[in-house]
């Protein structure tokens, strides 16, 4: 069952001090108030205020980020893969799903897989930044315990139920923005099931990308939907002392390759409003798929001030 149709418990914090290494052997006495207001003095902060968007990370290093050569570029990728398929196929009398499986089996693919994985996240996350929205926050590939290394005692001292530390979770791309004397959070899980150089037309997503694996009887966790759930209890965690009346949370998963036609012969009507195609991340189609009006407002003080929070 989804977390996000269930109520959620409201916390009150508790305001401790504790010491807070604040790196470059420096230390400091800090409780949740001091904490925001230690980010209200940033630059980031100040240009939210001002109405401004801002993103993380700002410049984009792809290549950099899976150690590719400059000489690597995606066309050159795809053309040596799919050459190397048809020479399986041709000098080992190969069919082309075993063909496949040999290939997706060499190093060269894998860096291809992870390049095309970076690059969809990229895709979505320049689609959230292209929204005109005031005081908007664009965040992807976010790690959740670099989100909560640095603060983790004083969370925990505080009162913030912080999801399971000893798993390590990385959520795609998070939106956070005020509305109203709110704030809405946008989740989005990125996946792509075009992963094949050789393949002539789009393949649409198979069941275990969306909703798991099922092995043996015993279902494997994985997948989009459960990606999701994971990301939803943390943004929850850590607006624990929010009113839910205060924070609107959206969730859906984007196939930023694959277009939405081919969507919509696998999902169902009533799934298809939380999954975006190719199409869905031009900025006006996106705002209507998202359900934002045609023009934000400017933040209100008490939206700026929720978002501090998170």
């Amino acid at each position: 069952d989804s977390k996000m149709n269930q109520p959620r418990e409201l916390k009150t914090l508790k305001q401790k001090r504790i010491q807070v290494n604040l790196g470059g052997e420096k230390y400091k006495k800090m409780n949740l108030d001091d904490l925001e207001e230690e980010f209200g003095k940033t630059e980031t902060w100040k240009n939210i205020c001002s109405g401004k968007s801002h993103s993380v990370p700002v410049v984009e290093h792809l290549k950099k980020s899976i150690r590719l050569s400059v000489k690597q570029t995606e066309r050159r990728m795809k053309e040596e893969l799919n050459q190397g398929y048809q020479i399986i196929m041709e000098k080992e009398g190969l069919s082309g799903e075993k063909a496949a499986l040999r290939t997706k089996g060499t190093p060269e693919f894998k860096v291809y897989q992870r390049f095309l994985a970076e690059k969809c996240e990229v895709l979505v996350k320049e689609a959230m930044t292209n929204i005109k929205v005031p005081g908007k926050l664009v965040l992807r590939s976010i790690d959740k315990e670099d989100v909560v290394r640095k603060w983790r005692n004083l969370l925990e001292m505080s009162g913030l139920p912080l999801t399971d530390k000893k798993q390590r979770d990385e959520f795609d791309c998070i939106t956070i923005y005020p509305e109203g004397d709110g704030i809405r959070v946008i989740l989005v899980e990125v996946k792509n099931p075009n992963q094949y150089p050789w393949d002539t037309k789009p393949n649409p997503p198979g069941r275990s990308l969306v909703e798991g694996q099922t092995k043996g009887g015993k279902y494997k966790p994985g997948g989009a939907w459960y990606q999701l759930n994971k990301a939803y209890t943390f943004i929850t965690s850590i607006l624990a002392d929010v009113p839910e009346t205060k924070v609107k949370i959206q969730a859906f998963v984007s196939f930023p390759m694959t277009p939405r036609s081919v969507l919509e012969e696998v999902f169902s009507c009533g799934t298809l409003p939380c999954v975006l195609g190719k199409e869905d991340l031009e900025p006006e189609i996106l705002r209507s798929r998202l359900g934002m009006p045609a023009v934000s407002a400017e933040p209100s003080q008490a939206g700026l001030s929720l978002m501090l929070k998170a």
